[in-house]
């Protein structure tokens, strides 16, 4: 092996393809060369490099130049109160607003559910303006379609994409988009890089999607910027209609300098017991102050503390006189890139009497283990 090139860092779980890179390490004789492709910026090039043995005069971070410079994002948020029914009336101004004549508007939902609901509440709408055909070229065009909400909205130049539309719609509304017999596009957003467009504007409704474990999931801000970018790149202008909770998040990251989304909240006692094992971190005050600003500080104060307690409680670290010292429990999490909750089961249940089944057993309820993508029948199995 002479070169690894590891691709779409922004949607990979970092913390485990970067623990397998460095257990191949020692199967790997001699040298070899590392790229990682990602669309977004890596916050932290520099310590993966360090963990993976690289020295800093070998590393080079080389920065984006995919995305084109000429695209306009704007954020617009709502309360949860209000937000289905302002959303469609928003998303009808700025239609109106910003889509010239003869061009083509996508509108992506993260959910299946919620693309005919959007298409519904569109048609809805503009069957009450002046000029209810607009969205339409050619209004003497007649739709034999499988799907009779496919047809129904084609007739108002409205189109619909989503995985329940069988492959014979689905052209039937691409063929219409592409000819412009139809101008709006509602689309849910994981088939967003199948449709081949070059719309002039693109919508975001919503930034929530479904998960079993959660009422509503924030759609990763690196993912949601891949499945626009991947819907086309030729879009002009752009809107995404979130929530209050997370309108700053994407404002700092669309409109603002932020490269990257923080994930560092979850992992924080990890983190904090990695720079106590290297030496960084000595004291509370610290640990506070590197990564505070000043308006923050109490916000982070708490974390901080709550975080040490975490690791004390797991036994990844002592205290003494009011300095922190890592202990080989804590050396251990931060060479194998463990969670101090996985380092705190193990040392609780492992003993010299556990035979290979328990070892198993005990491997299944590790944090890491749980955090595995797993089959439907997976699961099903291990219950």
């Amino acid at each position: 092996v002479g070169l690894i090139i590891a691709n779409d860092l922004q949607v990979f779980d970092a913390k485990m393809e970067i623990s397998t890179l460095r257990l191949f390490e020692a199967m790997i004789p001699h040298k070899v060369r590392v790229i990682g492709l990602s669309q977004t910026a890596l916050a932290n090039c520099n310590d993966i490099a360090c963990f993976l043995g690289i020295c800093p005069e070998s590393t080079n971070s080389v920065y984006n130049f995919v995305f084109p410079g000429n695209n306009d994002v704007e954020v617009v948020s709502f309360s949860r109160r209000c937000e289905d029914v302002c959303m469609e009336q928003t998303i009808l101004n700025i239609i109106m607003k910003h889509l010239p004549y003869n061009k083509v508007a996508v509108i992506l939902v993260t959910m299946k559910k919620d693309v005919l609901t959007t298409a519904a509440g569109l048609k809805t709408r503009v069957m009450r303006t002046n000029n209810p055909m607009m969205w339409r070229q050619k209004s003497e065009s007649v739709f034999e379609t499988q799907d009779a909400n496919v047809g129904l909205m084609l007739e108002y130049g409205i189109g619909i994409i989503h995985s329940g539309l069988s492959k014979y719609d689905c052209d039937i509304v691409k063929t219409c988009v592409r000819l412009r017999e139809a101008r709006i596009l509602v689309i849910s957003i994981d088939l967003a890089d199948s449709i081949r467009l070059k719309p002039h504007l693109l919508v975001v409704k919503g930034t929530e999607m479904f998960d079993a474990k959660e009422d509503g999931l924030d759609v990763p801000v690196p993912k949601l910027t891949n499945e626009m970018y991947s819907c086309s790149s030729s879009w002009q202008k752009a809107f995404i209609l979130t929530q209050d909770s997370t309108n700053i998040l994407y404002k700092s990251y669309f409109e603002g300098g932020l490269s990257v989304e923080s994930q560092l909240l979850p992992v924080l006692p990890e983190s904090l017991n990695n720079e106590i094992v290297a030496g960084a971190i000595n004291t509370r005050d610290s640990a506070v102050d590197s990564g505070c600003k000043e308006e923050s500080r109490k916000l982070v104060t708490t974390l901080v503390d709550k975080s040490l307690v975490s690791l004390k409680s797991a036994g990844c670290i002592r205290e003494n006189s009011g300095f922190l010292h890592a202990t080989v429990l804590g050396s251990l999490v931060s060479f194998y890139n463990l969670s101090h909750s996985t380092i705190k089961y193990l040392s609780t249940n492992l003993s010299s009497h556990t035979n290979l089944q328990d070892l198993v057993v005990l491997m299944c309820k590790c944090d890491e283990f749980r955090s595995l993508c797993k089959k439907d029948e997976d699961k099903q199995l291990m219950k």
